[in-house]
């Protein structure tokens, strides 16, 4: 579907978020305070300081680098971002009609003022047939000119047109079509039938300062095999401005290729065959460039340079080649360029906004819909009601046994409303460098299915809302791969990164994270029923960030496996009527070095359930916070705040730790822990010291300082609430 939205969950509900923790409930219990310490070493000898370390603090991300072309002017968008304006004032520029919007120049007049006898300059001495309209008598001199383009008929060499309106067609071998000016030079066709208005055979030539006007037929032809240049010329056409022939080259600057005003019927501006290319340079097109379904695919070329496409059903589409745009602007359209999988597109400096949905066309709007290649530096979209780039390998797969793919520097996206506003599956390989992605109704980047691979680089990304069931600043899912390196996360409505499916590997560093929802979850199940197979468990390896004012999860495991080093979490709290939690984890697997959590609401670090295991060396808890009050139904909160926590089954080893500070437990194991082990480390200024219950067997302690709790030894008997979820 053209312009459609990627699919991230195959019709199954991926907003597993409150499901990642299935089931868990830590009963009402009568629980038993102990601890077996030794007590006998002083904490600052243990392990060089080992409850010292330092956990290293992200790097932050590159921002976007957009070195504007000439005439377009640096601007600042509301997202903070700075990119390149390629009009005299901000946003799309409209053209008087006689006009041309040329990117970096603004509304310009196509060609140059008429000369004063009405002639082309620079004719060549000879080999010129002249055409005034409503001349007599003439015999194609200059002296004495046809009158009509059927006199020209069948000349070679140059046919020279006068100031004036020229009625007709012209089906010719002359090399060179020559008008005195565009803009008083006309040839007007209003036949309904006909190969073209002017009909190109002559294998070499040139067409320019001419304006050509079709009632219903092409404006221009160029027959098989041709090779022409086309300047300072305006083609309108209903069908099509320009049409090009199999193994046909044209070449065409400063033009106009428009549908007539008030056309209803979405226009081709230029359509292409077999083997055949054109050209663009300093154009303005209101139409499209497309390739015939009888073409052969990946045939034939597109090159644009300083363009701008506005008011068409899309821009570029087609089992193109090669597809080049170099400055280039596209407005008011419903899709930028379908890039297909025969075709090589490169896109540089260009910008692609105001994209909006037609209710007639079915589909959703796409700056970038591909399932081919595409590289793209220094690129803008915006205001798009769809995706802004989405690739999928499927039929490239298929039809040519390779993987699409996707390179992307320096570029911002803001103001989107799709699924995904960057999307890669079915197998794709895609690499972006510098990125910044603001305001998006949906996922800001997402990567899905086995085979998907995402190096994602120096991104930002903020003010992530909902649409559907989407809403996360990045989403790799379903067996796809991604490595993560400095990313800024400013504002989300679900969460900054979501990992989930069988087989989904992710290593991420520099991650910063001020989300105002979830941080990091990695989850197995898509659909809350189903589990992973061993060895299918989705993988994360997160090093050197930093998650901070996070809401239910700062990191959040189910069916999974991480390895967290530098990482510190901080302030996560309640989110509605339920708990918080620092790091939670269930049935899954935790290794970890220099992690630290700080201001969590009733949960800091939690493992929870069989097979669950966390072991981490240098943990530091600090300052847990009971959950708030709620109201309303399903408010099962009390007003607890446990620093770690292992139940149900769960292993846990901490190595150079410290808990203090928490409203309730420093440290809690009740519900079948099934072991725990502490060496070096330090358990203080909590409300109680370490809570235990018989169904826990005996944790062992090893150079662990437990001391100015408000309860630390002795038998404490409590009720200690349920958890919600």
């Amino acid at each position: 579907m053209v312009g459609g939205a990627l699919r991230t969950t195959q019709g199954a509900n991926v907003d597993g978020r409150i499901d990642v923790l299935r089931g868990i409930v830590i009963a009402g219990a009568i629980l038993t305070a102990a601890c077996a310490c030794e007590r006998d070493r002083a904490v600052d000898d243990m392990d060089g300081g080992v409850l010292d370390f330092v956990v290293a603090v992200p790097v932050a991300p590159a921002t976007v680098t957009l070195a504007c072309p000439e005439g377009w002017r640096a601007r600042t968008v509301a997202s903070g971002a700075s990119v390149c304006e390629p009009w005299p004032s901000d946003g799309p520029t409209t053209c008087a009609p006689d006009e041309a919007a040329i990117p970096g120049r603004g509304c310009v007049t196509i060609g140059e003022a008429c000369p004063e006898d009405g002639w082309p300059a620079e004719l060549p001495a000879s080999g010129v047939t002249y055409v005034r309209a409503g001349a007599t008598a003439g015999d194609g001199t200059r002296e004495h000119p046809y009158g009509t383009l059927a006199e020209a008929a069948g000349v070679e060499g140059v046919i020279a047109l006068a100031v004036g309106e020229h009625e007709g067609s012209i089906d010719t071998r002359a090399e060179r079509i020559v008008g005195a000016c565009a803009s008083r030079t006309i040839v007007r066709d209003a036949r309904t039938e006909g190969d073209a208005t002017i009909m190109v055979r002559a294998s070499d030539g040139e067409i320019r300062d001419v304006t050509v006007v079709s009632a219903a037929i092409p404006a221009v032809r160029f027959g098989e095999g041709v090779h022409f240049e086309v300047r300072r010329v305006v083609l309108e056409s209903p069908i099509y401005a320009a049409r090009v022939d199999p193994r046909a080259s044209v070449e065409m600057e400063d033009v106009i290729l428009r549908e007539p005003e008030g056309t209803v019927v979405a226009t081709l501006a230029a359509r292409l065959s077999t083997g055949s290319s054109i050209t663009l340079r300093r154009a303005s097109v209101r139409g499209s460039i497309w390739l015939g379904d009888e073409a052969e695919e990946g045939s034939s070329t597109v090159v644009l340079e300083e363009v701008a496409f506005q008011d068409a059903s899309f821009a570029v589409l087609g089992a193109f080649g090669t597809l080049e745009a170099r400055r280039v602007v596209i407005e008011r359209v419903e899709l930028g360029f379908g890039v297909s999988p025969w075709t090589s597109a490169t896109l540089e400096d260009v910008v692609i906004r105001e994209l909006h949905s037609v209710p007639s066309s079915g589909d959703d709007p796409s700056a970038i819909f591909s399932s081919g290649d595409v590289t793209a530096d220094r690129l803008w979209i915006a205001d798009v009601e769809g995706p802004a780039i989405a690739i999928s390998s499927a039929e490239r797969i298929v039809r040519l046994g390779e993987p699409a793919s996707l390179e992307l520097a320096d570029v911002v996206i803001e103001d989107v409303i799709a699924a995904e506003a960057v999307g890669a599956q079915d197998g794709t390989i895609a690499t972006i460098d510098r990125i910044h992605v603001a305001r998006v109704h949906g996922d800001a980047i997402a990567a899905a299915d086995p085979g998907t691979s995402l190096t994602l680089r120096d991104a930002t990304i903020s003010d992530v809302t909902t649409v559907g069931i989407d809403g996360d600043a990045i989403g790799i899912l379903l067996g796809a791969a991604a490595t993560i390196e400095r990313v800024a996360v400013r504002g989300t409505a679900r969460g900054a990164l979501l990992i989930a499916g069988p087989g989904t590997h992710v290593g991420a560093s520099d991650l910063d994270v001020d989300a105002h929802a979830a941080g990091v979850v990695v989850q197995c199940a898509i659909a809350p029923t189903e589990t992973c197979e061993t060895g299918a468990e989705p993988m994360l390896t997160l090093r050197r960030s930093r998650i901070v004012g996070a809401h239910g999860f700062g990191i959040g495991a189910d069916q999974a496996q991480l390895t967290l080093e530098d990482v510190r979490v901080d302030g996560v709290s309640a989110r509605g009527p339920l708990d918080g939690f620092g790091i939670v984890e269930v049935s899954a697997r935790i290794e970890g070095a220099r992690v630290e959590v700080v201001g969590a609401t009733r949960h800091a670090v939690l493992a929870f359930g069989a097979a669950t295991a966390l072991e981490v060396t240098g943990l530091r808890v600090t300052d847990t916070r009971p959950s708030p009050p709620c109201e309303g139904e399903g408010c099962a909160r009390e007003a607890l705040g446990d620093a770690v926590t292992c139940a149900e089954g769960a292993s846990l080893t901490l190595r150079g730790f410290v808990a203090e500070r928490a409203a309730s437990a420093g440290v809690m194991l009740v519900q079948g822990c099934a072991s725990a082990t502490f060496e070096r480390g330090r358990i203080v200024d909590n409300a109680l010291g370490v809570l235990t219950d018989a169904t826990v067997p005996r944790p062992r302690f090893v150079n662990v300082v437990v001391d100015d709790n408000g309860t630390d030894f002795g038998t404490t008997t409590l009720t200690v609430a349920r958890p919600t979820f």
